[in-house]
């Protein structure tokens, strides 16, 4: 899909994006639209089947603007760009006498990119069909969307989680001591029955380090207490996880094999004894996991 080729019409009142002020409204307004318009075109395409979504941000040859009517160096006046008028574009546009690319709005090629020197313009030598060498307004708006919309859709995985967590926050202690990077929270669902632990690992230092920063598993040994269970009786649980393997749309989008972004369930089962349960050798790198007890009747 590409995108950054159109100024939308209610912002043409504010003029061509080079002349926006950046702290006036049109630059909000329009990371609003970019935001809106990503996020539909994913999420239609994804809901669609469709197994990626590649953006073009407006920067290739291939989705550049023909030249205008009445084009004259001398006299600005002279040329229109049909269907939008004089108002400008976000693109350049290509010379097919000479495969020369220009600017828009004209003579900005001049400052910005030499674009109208044949030895940089494109198919020759030094490929221009990147005019400025640097990132356009317009371009950096799109980016941030396609980033926001992704960062959005990664995290959609971790609200199915909470969405799973009915019923009231409970009590949860951590003992791991001072080297664990663990947290947990529960809560008690008592129209269901179901108890619900998320337990997750967040270590800023490798959120935010290096990308060769490792990352080691801590282990993870679950008892939950006081629940209203006969001895003896069997329970499932149903384990959730997300982390850089499983239930990841992050995963999904960098790995060719596609693996399944959904939440990936795993069912357990143990036995409850003096209303506790207990849950060990279980690990967890950074990411999350979800564990929900059901009671002895229910077998999903």
């Amino acid at each position: 899909m590409a995108v950054a080729a159109f100024m939308p019409p209610r912002l043409v009142q504010y003029g061509p994006g080079e002349s926006w002020d950046a702290n006036g409204p049109a630059p909000a307004l329009f990371q609003k639209y970019a935001n809106a318009l990503v996020r539909y075109i994913a999420k239609k395409s994804l809901d669609g089947g469709a197994s990626s979504v590649i953006f073009e941000v407006s920067n290739e040859a291939d989705i550049a603007d023909s030249a205008p009517e009445n084009w004259s160096d001398t006299n600005p006046s002279a040329y229109t760009l049909k269907p939008l008028g004089s108002w400008g574009r976000w693109l350049w546009w290509i010379d097919p006498a000479k495969y020369v690319l220009n600017q828009w709005p004209p003579l900005q090629s001049h400052t910005m990119s030499n674009a109208e020197d044949p030895t940089l313009s494109y198919p020759y030598q030094l490929d221009a069909r990147r005019l400025p060498r640097q990132l356009l307004p317009v371009q950096k708006v799109f980016s941030q969307a396609i980033v926001n919309i992704r960062n959005e859709l990664a995290a959609a995985n971790l609200f199915k989680m909470y969405n799973k967590m009915s019923g009231q926050r409970v009590q949860a202690a951590l003992t791991g001591g001072a080297g664990s990077h663990l947290n947990a929270f529960a809560t008690w669902d008592g129209a269901n029955s179901t108890a619900n632990i998320m337990v997750y690992n967040y270590d800023p230092t490798r959120v935010f380090g290096n990308n060769i920063s490792t990352e080691t598993p801590e282990g993870i040994s679950l008892e939950v207490d006081n629940l209203p269970f006969s001895d003896g009786s069997t329970v499932t649980i149903e384990r959730y996880l997300i982390d850089a393997n499983t239930s990841n749309l992050a995963k999904f989008y960098s790995d060719p094999t596609h693996p399944d972004p959904n939440l990936q369930r795993i069912l357990l089962q143990r036995t409850i004894n003096g209303g506790k349960l207990v849950l060990t050798g279980d690990a967890l790198g950074l990411g999350v996991v979800l564990y929900r007890i059901l009671p002895p009747t229910v077998v999903p």
